[in-house]
């Protein structure tokens, strides 16, 4: 079981995507906060999608049928594993004890089919923290690598009374890509996270010296005046006044 608790106010593998992000900064900066509300306590509700469901569901049988095979004595660990204290990665799985492997269950032929050709940016990254994470005792070993594990298997169809498997033999039904360590894409990783961490701190120290104001008096103060926004639109927290309702943060508007 992942000790959801260590990772309170880190930056995370599964993540870490969103703090690389270029465009406009906006993913970047809603990324930090989610993490500096973590640091508090405050988890940002999970999106329980069917692909999030369905992929998560079926992780134990991918690491049974597909994995056990082929890594002998690989362990489930499905844990936070530090980097440093500002990050670090959760494997779904690791061999012989500075491996990781993540899996991932598309449940389309399409998706699995697009994953297998080519691995995702994200899960690029996510791979690259998981091997940093369980080497860092030995960060000087040569030939560090880890892998991504592809494995499709059907979704159930809501309102069917029977389930039937792809006709597919298993050995076409998943995929295991061998992902070497990338120096260059590590040392940009750690310092995207340390640049974002004096941002979380300041967000951390600001939201915790938010007025606090009971949701009544809120309702009828947001009726009357209308003043307060989302504390994810405010553009500089250090001089904003920031209000906590509940779980929530909001800031003045002049």
């Amino acid at each position: 079981m992942d000790n959801a608790e260590e990772r309170d106010g880190c930056f995370s593998a599964s993540n870490i995507s969103r703090l690389l992000a270029g465009g406009t900064g906006a993913t970047r900066k809603s990324y930090i906060m989610e993490v500096a509300l973590s640091a508090l306590g405050i988890k940002q509700k999970n999106i329980d999608t069917i692909d999030t469901k369905h992929g998560i569901a079926n992780q134990m049988n991918a690491y049974e049928f597909c994995l056990k095979p082929l890594y002998k004595g690989v362990q489930w660990v499905d844990r936070y594993i530090p980097i440093n204290d500002n990050c670090g990665a959760s494997p779904d799985c690791v061999w012989l004890g500075n491996y990781p492997i993540d899996i991932k269950c598309p449940g389309h032929i399409d998706t699995y089919l697009e994953q297998i050709e080519k691995v995702k940016p994200s899960y690029f990254y996510q791979i690259q923290m998981q091997i940093m994470s369980v080497n860092k005792d030995n960060d000087s070993r040569p030939d560090q690598e880890g892998a991504l594990c592809t494995y499709l298997t059907k979704k159930e169809e809501w309102g069917a009374d029977t389930w039937t498997e792809y006709p597919f033999a298993l050995e076409d039904r998943f995929r295991i890509a061998p992902i070497k360590k990338n120096d260059e894409v590590c040392d940009t990783i750690l310092k995207a996270v340390e640049k974002a961490v004096p941002e979380r701190d300041l967000l951390i120290e600001c939201l915790n010296n938010a007025k606090i104001m009971e949701e009544e008096e809120y309702f009828y103060h947001q009726m009357k005046h209308n003043k307060y926004r989302d504390i994810k639109l405010c553009s500089n927290i250090s001089k904003a006044d920031i209000l906590r309702v509940n779980n929530k943060f909001y800031y003045k508007i002049s």
